[in-house]
């Protein structure tokens, strides 16, 4: 269905998201419209973060999404975009693919891009999604980040991981539609990083570290960590650092 809605592509932009943002106000825009650029003035990632990167080196997009959601259920829809970003990486080859909470992409242990999705709601009611895509695709020279060319001799072009971004994301966009909570939660901790492996970490509030192992992450998209002493700690963004 999404191969079939609209794409607009620019040899440069501010960011995808915002061109999205302009165009997915409009009564007639399709769920699926993806905008994508060469080049981003002011790419952002999470965390209030910029995304740079060389013209035409990355996929840069931007997918709108109109699928009705209640607030408590809006972090299953970040669960899902990672999981389709997830699934297009390993069906171009790519192996040792995890999803580092809340939702970066990782391959083998270093990041290869990101999602930053931006909700437009008035009174409790959701009217669209902006999932904002990053890929690393060409090697940038890049020291704690990795991409697609570092792991596979078939390197896909930007419209190419395109299109099998949005084929994934038409077919489970019924994992959405219909609900399957648990069953979107089962796919994204099958790829959770570092999930159930004993590691550092630091608390932001204090500073202070420790070590523990990931269990799951809510509904609402709180990190639960198990600490050495088998206590539970729970996390939201900003809230802890992976060390």
């Amino acid at each position: 269905m999404f191969e079939q809605t609209p794409h607009f592509h620019f040899e440069q932009l501010d960011s995808t998201n915002n061109y999205a943002s302009t165009i997915a106000k409009l009564p007639e825009t399709l769920s699926g419209t993806a905008i994508t650029t060469d080049f981003q003035l002011e790419g952002r990632g999470q965390r209030d973060n910029k995304w740079l990167a060389e013209p035409g080196s990355s996929f840069l997009g931007t997918i709108i999404l109109k699928v009705p959601f209640k607030p408590e259920e809006i972090f299953y829809l970040s669960k899902w975009a990672a999981l389709q970003v997830a699934k297009t990486l390993i069906q171009h080859n790519i192996l040792c693919v995890s999803i580092k909470w809340p939702n970066d992409i990782f391959v083998e242990g270093k990041k290869i891009g990101g999602i930053l999705i931006e909700n437009s709601w008035s009174d409790q009611q959701l009217h669209y999604s902006l999932i904002g895509i990053g890929i690393n695709i060409t090697n940038q020279h890049l020291e704690n980040a990795t991409c697609i060319s570092n792991h596979t001799i078939e390197i896909p072009t930007a419209p190419s991981f395109l299109k099998t971004l949005r084929n994934h994301m038409s077919g489970n966009l019924f994992l959405l539609e219909e609900k399957k909570w648990l069953e979107i939660d089962s796919q994204y901790h099958h790829l959770l990083f570092q999930k159930g492996e004993i590691k550092n970490y630091q608390i932001a509030k204090d500073q202070s570290n420790f070590s523990g192992k990931i269990i799951r992450v809510e509904a609402d998209g709180k990190l639960i960590v198990e600490t050495d002493s088998q206590s539970c700690l729970g996390f939201y963004m900003k809230e802890i650092t992976f060390l």
